[in-house]
């Protein structure tokens, strides 16, 4: 069930991504819904469920924005991992700590990149520092958002689920 809903995640966070990067760019270069994916998934799971996720996120990111195959999907490895790591030890089912662990999230994966891009090209422009803090804001809002929402729509599909008829009724 796990995997399903994995998949179903990863299709909305690429339907997300293409329709910003279609209708508004500016917007896309702040908002990555595979990073809120990956830390939403990894904040449940175990360190090699989360590299899992974010390597499943990564090449999928960097299938569909042609950077280097692969960059994204180093960097959100190395976020899954850090990200189970860390909500193994803490309680992060409180926004702050989301938020936190979201914006954190944006700083890992922006200093991977950074470093990944020097090794790979000398002449790579390093990301600017306004939009990376954007970036860790909008993302950590955006991440606490989704975490909330998908909470309570689960707590209320498990009161619909205790409370409908068990019975089967047959005609006749």
């Amino acid at each position: 069930m796990k995997l399903a809903g994995y998949l179903a995640a990863l299709f909305l966070a690429v339907v997300v991504h293409v329709v910003l990067q279609r209708f508004l760019p500016p917007v896309a270069r702040v908002v990555d819904p595979f990073m809120v994916l990956v830390v939403v998934f990894a904040l449940e799971a175990k360190p090699l469920g989360g590299m899992v996720a974010g390597t499943a996120a990564g090449w999928t990111k960097d299938a569909l924005t042609g950077s280097f195959f692969g960059l994204h999907g180093v960097a959100l490895t190395i976020l899954g991992f850090v990200v189970a790591r860390i909500a193994r030890s803490v309680t992060a089912n409180q926004p702050a700590v989301i938020g936190l662990l979201l914006a954190i999230g944006v700083l890992v994966e922006s200093a991977t990149l950074l470093i990944l891009l020097r090794l790979l090209s000398r002449d790579a422009p390093p990301p600017e520092l306004l939009w990376v803090g954007a970036r860790a804001g909008i993302t950590a809002l955006i991440g606490v958002v989704v975490v909330l929402s998908a909470g309570r729509s689960l707590r209320r599909f498990e009161h619909w689920r205790r409370i409908r008829k068990r019975r089967v009724k047959l005609p006749g």
